[in-house]
């Protein structure tokens, strides 16, 4: 997908200090494969190499169960933030609510930052 494919329809974009990283949400489908979720999800597109990789998924690779928006991505385009409704990203996360997660882009690690 080209970038302006990527964000037609997509909501809370954010963008890196140096414009390489853009992070937003969206519930298309095909923006990436293996997005079976049919839920809000959030992508992180580097323009420097094109592509675009979902970022509101465990640590193990599996798609959560709910809702993901609000994106943000640090100046350093290193870490992407966003709230994600579902209770299967991290382990033991049984409180039923949003919670806010953090994506290190460098790791490809996912950690709960607020309950």
């Amino acid at each position: 997908m080209t970038p302006p494919d990527l964000v037609r329809g997509a909501a809370s974009p954010d963008l890196s200090a140096n414009g390489r990283r853009l992070t937003f949400s969206s519930n298309a489908p095909g923006i990436v494969g293996g997005d079976t979720n049919a839920a809000d999800d959030v992508f992180v597109h580097n323009a420097k190499t094109d592509t675009t990789r979902i970022v509101s998924r465990t640590s193990a690779g599996d798609t959560g169960n709910g809702r993901s928006v609000q994106t943000a991505i640090s100046g350093d385009g290193r870490f992407a933030a966003y709230q994600f409704s579902a209770s299967d990203l991290v382990p033991d996360d049984q409180t039923g609510a949003a919670d806010v997660f953090v994506y290190n882009l460098t790791t490809w690690q996912t950690r709960l930052r607020r309950r």
